[in-house]
């Protein structure tokens, strides 16, 4: 590949990275909005994306998914030991039985 080819691969795929950063952050903010509307509807939507968005994020980096699925469960095992225990158990079955 000339150099010049490796050049815009390379600010192509940072160009597609940051593109997928600012649609993580949107996707926040969307939740933060739908939230405060009480659109369930949106609030779902926006979480989704939020997931989307972070899996995608992940790729883009070269992360395994499956690492990044472990990482889940170790944050939500650190949420439990802080007090949201009957969410927490619920969202870590969820994800044991993907």
């Amino acid at each position: 590949m000339p150099q010049s080819d490796s050049h815009a691969w390379v600010a192509r795929r940072l160009r597609t990275i940051e593109q997928t950063k600012v649609e993580l952050l949107q996707h926040v903010c969307n939740v933060y909005r739908s939230v405060q509307q009480a659109n369930e509807r949106e609030v779902t939507e926006a979480l989704g994306g939020v997931v989307a968005a972070a899996y995608t994020l992940a790729c883009e980096y070269g992360l395994d998914l499956s690492a990044v699925d472990r990482a889940a469960r170790a944050a939500l095992t650190c949420a439990a030991e802080n007090g949201a225990v009957t969410e927490v158990e619920a969202v870590k079955r969820y994800l044991q039985a993907r």
